[in-house]
């Protein structure tokens, strides 16, 4: 092989590692401002509100549906939580999605008249969201 080529080559293959590397790094989006945070946080909180309600609507006449409904909310907030990564209230959104995650699984055992359901349980993991969608939408109000 002509060693001209060779350094091309080599050269050739550490340009594009560098550009590879260079995409990666320079192309990401910005961490979102607290502001933008909170912009996309309270609109989810309002959102998994209404669908926290139309759930418990729904919970009478229909508790399937109602489940179905309840089981998109730790997503909705998982995917909140992703869009504010970097932010100040990232760890807030992450523990709000996290609490989510412990408390919808019991109230749908307890709407579906579960004999496993536990109200102790119940109470503390919807008590535990509460606390953490109150202390986004406070540090979001005091901003």
């Amino acid at each position: 092989m002509n060693p001209n080529r060779r350094t091309t080559s080599v050269l050739g293959a550490a340009a594009t590692a560098c550009l590879a590397l260079l995409a990666l790094t320079s192309c990401s989006a910005p961490a979102p401002t607290k502001a933008e945070a909170c912009d996309t946080l309270t609109s989810t909180i309002a959102s998994v509100n209404k669908q926290q309600s139309t759930a418990m609507s729904q919970a009478a006449t229909d508790p399937a549906k109602a489940a179905a409904t309840l089981k998109k909310i730790p997503a909705k907030l998982h995917a909140s939580a992703d869009d504010v990564k970097g932010s100040p209230l990232e760890s807030r959104a992450s523990a709000a999605a996290t609490a989510a995650d412990a408390f919808i699984p019991g109230l749908i055992s307890t709407l579906e008249g579960s004999p496993k359901a536990d109200s102790i349980t119940l109470q503390k993991t919807g008590t535990a969201v509460a606390a953490a969608l109150s202390t986004i939408t406070k540090e979001c109000a005091a901003s």
